[in-house]
């Protein structure tokens, strides 16, 4: 081409440019943030908000403060006092009576007529030409008697009961321990409940910004003439769902605050901040010694067996409902009018109890016990599978949740990857803006993925500990 073709094309080219129409700004609103969803915090807030709380601090906490951990240690001490009345018919029994009576007699005589008497003094009439005469006298007499009583022999009727009642205040003790678990697996699964929620806070602030981020690149472009509005139109659209989507994590995790503190046992509104808390890792190297270890320590499995044990006591102390019991007993008594030892005894004797005859009360209760037995040992039956499915299923759950923990972290190093890639593509010109926002969203859901598998693992790990037996024990 000539020099002369060259300068018409150019001028050509200079009269485009200045023809060109200035790029075409999208009429759509600007997005705002509002500000993060905060409960207020009580009046007089717990002192347990005040520094960074640990999941073993928490656990402690509920420990001493949870109405369900106080009801089932009131239920051990109603225990022991039933063994203490059952031993009692073991013991000596002791009495006291002591009595003061005021007693009087009246007395009247009559002769050749007829008489009248009232009480309230003495009186005397006559009728008919006779006479009579009324007198009354008064005195205060003493009492007292102490008695003594010894069981001697009743075929161990009463060793049984006092057995049944100590096999069902172990039982107490075992129901206790289990709910001491219970509420630390609560408060565990609560606190990394809450600890998810707050990294999902995060994840979607860092979405949110990303959002920004690429607004600011569309709107960019668009200003130098190399960008469309519809990139524009769709970064806003994008930011406006990052909004959203913050919005909800900051209200899940208030949420969660307050299930956490309630778990704990204190005030739902009062402000706790976590610390970076983990549960100690769990060895899944051999199912069935972990099933074994849960067996042996589990508290709802020695629970039921001791209310096995309890109910077999039960049956033996009903079948001994008609035999008969000897027992030993004693007295001094001392009476007198105005000294109450005027008047002294003594007593010693053996008595033989046999209701042999009771109109089948004793054959009702045999019928009842046994009826008892077959329950509780059902009930230790389904204590002990419900034991085993629960290590079955936290063991599972450990060990799919230590795998996808892996994958997410593998999925999150591709998801960075492929917006870095879209984003430079769309700086270079080479790319669509739908390639980037895609790309964001890819990222958003492996960040949500992440958090939440990482504290599946920390879940998962606290319910296998529980399963076997370690639920309420504190990490060192």
């Amino acid at each position: 081409m000539t020099k002369a073709g060259l300068c018409l094309l150019c001028i050509a080219l200079g009269t485009l440019g200045l023809a060109q129409t200035p790029p075409i700004r999208p009429n759509t609103p600007d997005i705002t943030t509002p500000p993060p969803l905060k409960l207020p915090p009580p009046p007089n807030p717990e002192a347990i908000g005040a520094a960074p709380l640990s999941a073993d601090e928490a656990v402690a906490v509920a420990l001493r403060l949870q109405p369900n951990v106080i009801i089932a240690r009131s239920a051990i001490e109603a225990a022991a006092g039933r063994t203490r009345q059952a031993q009692s018919g073991l013991l000596p029994q002791f009495g006291l009576n002591a009595g003061i009576t005021n007693s009087g007699q009246i007395t009247g005589s009559r002769s050749g007529g007829s008489s009248t008497g009232t009480t309230g003094g003495s009186t005397g009439g006559s009728t008919g030409g006779g006479g009579g005469t009324v007198s009354a006298g008064f005195g205060i007499r003493t009492n007292a008697a102490v008695s003594v009583s010894q069981l001697l022999f009743d075929f161990g009727r009463t060793r049984d009961q006092v057995r049944e009642d100590a096999a069902l205040q172990r039982a107490a003790t075992h129901e206790y321990t289990a709910t001491q678990e219970d509420t630390a697996l609560a408060v565990r699964q609560a606190y990394y409940n809450y600890g998810e929620a707050l990294a999902q806070v995060t994840v979607s602030e860092s979405n949110l910004a990303n959002r920004q981020a690429q607004l600011d690149l569309a709107n960019a472009r668009l200003g130098a003439g190399v960008g469309a509005p519809g990139d524009v139109v769709q970064a806003k659209t994008a930011l406006a769902a990052a909004v959203d989507a913050l919005v909800t994590a900051r209200a899940a995790a208030e949420l969660d605050r307050v299930s956490l503190a309630q778990a704990i046992g204190i005030d739902p509104r009062t402000p706790l901040t976590l610390t970076a808390a983990t549960e100690p890792e769990v060895n899944t190297a051999d199912p069935n010694g972990l099933v074994k270890s849960a067996l042996s320590q589990r508290p709802a499995v020695l629970a039921a067996r001791e209310r096995v044990n309890a109910a077999q006591y039960g049956v033996s102390a009903a079948s001994k409902t008609n035999y008969p019991s000897l027992s030993l007993s004693g007295s001094l008594s001392a009476r007198g009018s105005n000294n109450p030892l005027d008047s002294e005894s003594t007593s010693v004797g053996v008595t033989l109890s046999w209701p042999f005859g009771d109109g089948g009360l004793g054959a009702g209760r045999v019928q009842e016990a046994r009826a008892g037995l077959v329950t509780a040992q059902a009930q230790l039956t389904q204590a002990t599978q419900q034991v085993v499915a629960e290590v079955a299923q936290s063991y599972l759950n450990l060990v799919s949740a230590d795998q996808r923990l892996v994958a997410a972290q593998q999925g999150l190093a591709n998801a960075v990857e492929y917006l870095r890639i879209a984003e430079g593509r769309y700086r270079g010109g080479i790319g669509a803006f739908l390639d980037v926002t895609t790309a964001q969203a890819a990222l958003f859901s492996a960040q949500q993925t992440l958090a939440r598998s990482t504290a599946d693992v920390q879940r998962s790990r606290a319910a296998l500990r529980h399963a076997i037996g370690q639920g309420a024990t504190l990490t060192p």
